[in-house]
């Protein structure tokens, strides 16, 4: 067996990237190598994962459902299932059109078996038992997993690539050249760094996010709260609140709206990111015409919980019902009206 030839190469440094990854590899016998720069736990999480997002098709809490067993099964076979928990997660709505999205949001997550309560004020609803993980915790694990399945590690910033005329890759890391059958850009860093804005599918807009943490505050319930409207998130972290804002504008404000029940606050320490998404909500996921590569956009908190799924995409095994979503979803589909999510903040 030629050992500098693999099935895939991924290009991603956060966890969804990382197990996607391991899925490729424990469930479906793929070469992989990883492109993507080390954990370091001296820097902010990027995001939250968890297994419940606020969206309102029923065919993606399905997908949900789904993915969240998978993912505990997939993790627990591996013995990093450690780091997973089971939380209340609150959305809280400033808008109408988001107070209504959440009725629906409620309704479906009732019919899938969570419990779901709205606040006396009408506004804010709370979603119990809910998957989580903190990356600084998981991450490690997975790190040692990767290894033991033989997963081949590129360091991101000196690796390169090129596509040939069969659509595989040739890669080089200084003087080291690889191949792969397929890639992926699984995370958006890989995405911004190895796509130029006239190769980004339309729909991907760009934006900046910023992760603060904070000194301790007063024991808050639930635990994790999503302002959706404010576009802020607090969860509770080493006895403080790990806070993560999206967009650019107005962030001292919004942090300041969010945190006004709490005493005053100090921040130790703040990561600023740049984040991909999509202007009608809906994730991209699927493979482009030109550069003939794989990209995931727009997964949200959710994105870790879809490696499973995402797995057998990649390895040309979805089921029937996963095969439909991500057509709807494709960076090639003709219409993705029927599939558009509401946006929270939206006008």
């Amino acid at each position: 067996m030629d050992e500098s030839a693999f099935d895939i190469a991924i290009f991603g440094s956060n966890v969804p990237a990382r197990l996607l990854a391991a899925a490729l590899c424990a469930t479906h016998g793929k070469r992989v190598v990883l492109v993507g720069e080390p954990f370091s736990p001296l820097r902010l999480p990027a995001q939250l994962h968890l297994s419940v997002l606020p969206v309102t098709r029923p065919e993606t809490w399905t997908l949900l459902a789904k993915a969240e067993a998978e993912t505990i099964a997939l993790l627990g076979g591996a013995g990093v299932a450690t780091a997973l928990v089971r939380t209340a997660l609150g959305f809280r709505a400033d808008l109408p059109q988001t107070i209504e999205a959440l009725g629906h949001v409620r309704h479906l997550a009732l019919t899938y078996g969570l419990e779901a309560t709205f606040s006396r004020d009408g506004r804010q609803l709370t979603l119990g038992n809910a998957v989580s993980f903190a990356e600084e915790m998981l991450t490690p694990l997975v790190d040692a997993w990767l290894t033991r399945l033989g997963v081949v590690r590129l360091p991101g910033a000196d690796t390169e690539f090129s596509i040939l005329k069969n659509g595989s890759a040739v890669l080089t890391t200084g003087e080291q050249l690889v191949t792969a059958q397929q890639i992926a850009l699984a995370d958006d860093g890989a995405l911004l760094a190895r796509l130029s804005e006239r190769e980004r599918p339309a729909l991907l807009r760009v934006g900046g996010a910023t992760a603060v943490l904070t000194s301790a505050v007063r024991a808050a319930s639930p635990p994790i709260l999503n302002f959706l409207d404010r576009g802020t998130t607090l969860s509770r972290r080493n006895g403080g609140f790990l806070v993560h804002l999206e967009g650019e504008s107005e962030t001292e404000e919004r942090l300041g709206a969010c945190l006004a029940d709490q005493p005053p606050l100090h921040r130790l320490a703040t990561r600023r990111m740049r984040r991909v998404g999509t202007a009608d909500g809906v994730p991209i996921i699927g493979w482009l015409k030109t550069p003939r590569l794989f990209v995931v956009a727009g997964l949200g908190s959710a994105a870790a919980f879809f490696a499973p799924a995402l797995a057998r995409l990649v390895a040309g095994v979805p089921t029937a019902e996963e095969k439909r979503w991500f057509a709807a979803r494709s960076p090639n589909a003709a219409s993705r009206a029927m599939v558009a999510e509401f946006v929270a903040g939206a006008a």
